[in-house]
Order: structure tokens, then C-alpha cells, then sequence
């Protein structure tokens, strides 16, 4: 491996190192622990390699973890894809936080007059949009078929779909519509399913849920 030395404005040299092994492209990332003479480096391609390897994980590092924690401002350009709970929180204070938040759940095999997919989005959330999916296809003891669902809390709070198609992989996308009722929930929110023909026979639908939360501000210490 080749060493080449630059003065520092911080006092110590700053050593860049090739390596025979480096493909084209490819670069060095090379710095010393305060603790050690040793030199440390870690190949660009090495990082990149375990994030797409191990997109939850930590990187650099053989024990997994549950995210990615990035302190400042980030940045993001062209086509992004963030799984997970999404947390936002103001550099200053670093407390509290907006999330977005995923629920997840399936109905399981249909049966009677309405069936819920509990998916228990908590009083307080702010509904954002919803997904269905038509796992095994409905059926009813009417013959029609079709059917409709909607946000329930006890009470009907808005429909998300009406009239939708029994045949396995059929797939809805509906916004929440801020403009007929409130977005938030003051109760825990479920999506009651219901044919739209005497009892549900057969079918199993899976519902996800995208919605936002508020976590309240750390309290203030004590002098």
C-alpha cells in the first residue's frame, strides 16, 4: 500500500493510502484513534456493501441494529425508500418528535355482516392514507360479491373504498380526505369491512395503514 503525507492545519499529517486492491472508482477512507497508534481504513466499497447488505444494521460493525441515526440536516435526491417508522425532531430541542408511522394487519378469514381488520391506529393520530389488498378472494351468500370498507372507531368515520372487486390481488390507494372529516383520531381507529350483499362468506383482506404522531418534549430539569 502507497503512503502519501499532506501538512495539516490541525498539526498532523493527513496520510492518504492506496491500495494494490482498490478497483477502479473505489477509494480509502483512512483516519487514527485517539486511543492508539494504530492507523485505522475502511474501503468506500466495504461501507456500501454492508448497507445494502444489511440496510438495518450498523454499519461498519457486525452487530445488528434497528436503524440509522443521522444527526443534522439530510438531504435526499431523485428516488428514496425509507422503511420503517419515520421520526423527526428539531436539532435544537431534540425531544419530542413527529413520526410516521406504519400499522399493519389482516382480517383474517371473512364472516358475517362486517368483519375488522384491526389495525388499532391510537386516539390522538392523524390519519394519512391507507392500502388494501385482496389476499384470498371475497365472497358472500348474496352472490354479489363486492365490498366496501372504512375507518371505525365505533363509529363510521370516513369510507375508504365502496364497490371494490372480490378477485384475489385487487388493491386499493386512498388518501385519507381531510376536507370531509377530521384526520385525527379521538378514539383507536380499526377498518370495518362490509359486503355489499347479505354475509361475507369467504375472502381475507390485508389493510396497512400510513399515519403521523406526536411525541410530547422532554420535561425540563430541574435547577
Amino acid at each position: 500500500m502507497a503512503e502519501y503525507n499532506y501538512p495539516s492545519e490541525v498539526g498532523t499529517d493527513i496520510t492518504a493510502k492506496v491500495a494494490a486492491d482498490l478497483a477502479s472508482g473505489d477509494f480509502m477512507f483512512v483516519g487514527t484513534d485517539p486511543a492508539s497508534a494504530d492507523p485505522w481504513s475502511t474501503k468506500y466499497s466495504e461501507i456500501r456493501d454492508a448497507i445494502t447488505a444489511n440496510p438495518g444494521g450498523a454499519i461498519g460493525s457486525g452487530t445488528a441494529a434497528t436503524g440509522l441515526t443521522v444527526e443534522g440536516a439530510v438531504s435526499l435526491t431523485g428516488d428514496s425508500s425509507l422503511i420503517g417508522d419515520v421520526l423527526v425532531q428539531d436539532p435544537t430541542e431534540a425531544s419530542g418528535g413527529l413520526t410516521l408511522q406504519t400499522a399493519t394487519a389482516s382480517s383474517g378469514a371473512l364472516t358475517g355482516a362486517t368483519d375488522t381488520i384491526e389495525v388499532n391506529i391510537p386516539s390522538g393520530s392523524y390519519l394519512f392514507a391507507c392500502q388494501l389488498r385482496v389476499d384470498v378472494a371475497v365472497t358472500d351468500d348474496a352472490g354479489d360479491d363486492t365490498w366496501s370498507a372504512e375507518y371505525n372507531d365505533g363509529a363510521s368515520l370516513q369510507s375508504i373504498v365502496s364497490g371494490a372487486a372480490a378477485a384475489q390481488n385487487t388493491k386499493v390507494n386512498a388518501f385519507h380526505d381531510p376536507n370531509a372529516n377530521t384526520p385525527v383520531t379521538d378514539a383507536e381507529t380499526d377498518i370495518v369491512l362490509t359486503p355489499n350483499g347479505g354475509n361475507f362468506s369467504a375472502g381475507e383482506i390485508t389493510a396497512v395503514v400510513y399515519y403521523l404522531t406526536l411525541t410530547s418534549l422532554d420535561d425540563v430539569s430541574g435547577e
